[in-house]
């Protein structure tokens, strides 16, 4: 319980120090951006969908079935 109280009676303290840190690495990070040349190059990245493709045929198919199974399971109790 002491833990707890030096730690919530330190919270404005740490809130202070906190907004100049945040304030510092804001202009540190743009800074730095502004300087920066380097580009991430994604030419080379290709994306393979034809086993996603598959999988929605999969799952589009079995609620297919599903829905077909209660239908007939209606009609069978129908007569």
């Amino acid at each position: 319980m002491k833990r707890f109280k030096s730690f919530a009676g330190s919270l404005p303290s740490l809130f202070k120090h906190s907004a100049f840190s945040i304030l510092f690495l804001t202009f540190a990070l743009v800074g730095s951006a502004l300087t920066s040349n380097a580009a991430l190059d994604l030419s080379t990245v290709t994306l393979d969908v034809s086993p996603v493709f598959t999988l929605a045929g999969i799952i589009i198919s079995a609620i297919a079935s599903i829905w077909a199974i209660k239908k007939v399971i209606k009609l069978a109790n129908r007569s």
